[in-house]
C-alpha cells in the first residue's frame, strides 16, 4: 500500500487517507462512538462500512505513512494520523 495524499473534513477532525487501495477514513466525528476506527471512505452514519481486520489496516497505513512525503504547499496531517493510529 502507498499512501497518496492525506487529508481532513470539517467535521470534528474525520481524517482522508486516499492509497493505492482506495479511500480509508480515520473517524474523528465530534460525538462519534468510533473514534480512531478505519473505515472504508467517509464514515457511514449505521458505521455499516467500517474496515475488516482494523488492526491490519491501522499497521498497514502505519508503515505506508513513514514512506509519505507531504505535497508542498500542503498541510502535514503525518503527526496527527500516527497519533490516531495509536503508533506513536
Amino acid at each position: 500500500m502507498k499512501i497518496i495524499e492525506i487529508d481532513g473534513y470539517k467535521d470534528g477532525g474525520t481524517i482522508k487517507i486516499d492509497t493505492t487501495r482506495g479511500e480509508y477514513c480515520i473517524d474523528c466525528r465530534l460525538g462519534t462512538i468510533t473514534k480512531g476506527s478505519i473505515f472504508c471512505n467517509y464514515p457511514k452514519d449505521d458505521n455499516s462500512n467500517i474496515a475488516p481486520e482494523q488492526d491490519k489496516v491501522k499497521q498497514e497505513l502505519a508503515d505506508a505513512i513513514v514512506k509519505y512525503t507531504v505535497s508542498e504547499g500542503n498541510f502535514d496531517w503525518t503527526p496527527r494520523v500516527m497519533e490516531l493510529l495509536n503508533v506513536l
